[in-house]
């Protein structure tokens, strides 16, 4: 018998899209979680893209962290092998994914249901605008519909 699409659904994957439109956005509150795991899941990317890049003579980055338990934002394990240089060129997707080896190995990107993936990030953001982060995941168990 053919599975029935509800059944093959949650395979399906999830793509989580956090975006900081105004550098406001971000100035106000620049560390915070973006996804709680409904259930086990492994990051398969993570995409960046910023419409105006920082230019503190100091670092400017995000990170991308999973975090558990009672950890704040900044506080979790980095999920990416290097964080996102955000000075680099503005409208220019960056993207970190399985394939390219820009993640960390599997154990550390895997999400078990209640972990969150958070940004972290580092420097002076006063002109950084029109950030927007896309993260896929794919599911490793169904979810408790």
């Amino acid at each position: 018998a053919m599975p029935r699409p509800k059944e093959l659904a949650w395979q399906a994957p999830v793509y989580v899209v956090h975006s900081f439109p105004t550098n406001a956005a971000i100035l106000t509150n620049p560390d915070v979680d973006a996804f709680i795991a409904d259930a086990d899941y492994e990051v398969e990317s993570v995409a960046a893209t910023w419409t105006t890049a920082g230019d503190d003579g100091g670092t400017v980055s995000l990170d991308v962290k999973k975090t558990t338990g009672i950890q704040a934002p900044s506080a979790g394990a980095s999920i990416l092998v290097a964080v996102f240089d955000l000075k680099a060129a503005a409208s220019t997707v960056v993207r970190k994914d399985v394939q390219t080896a820009t993640l960390k190995a599997r154990p550390l990107r895997t999400l078990r249901k209640g972990n969150r993936l958070s940004f972290d990030f580092v420097g002076t953001l006063a002109t950084l605008t029109g950030l927007c982060v896309t993260i896929a995941l794919k599911p490793l168990s169904r979810p408790k519909w």
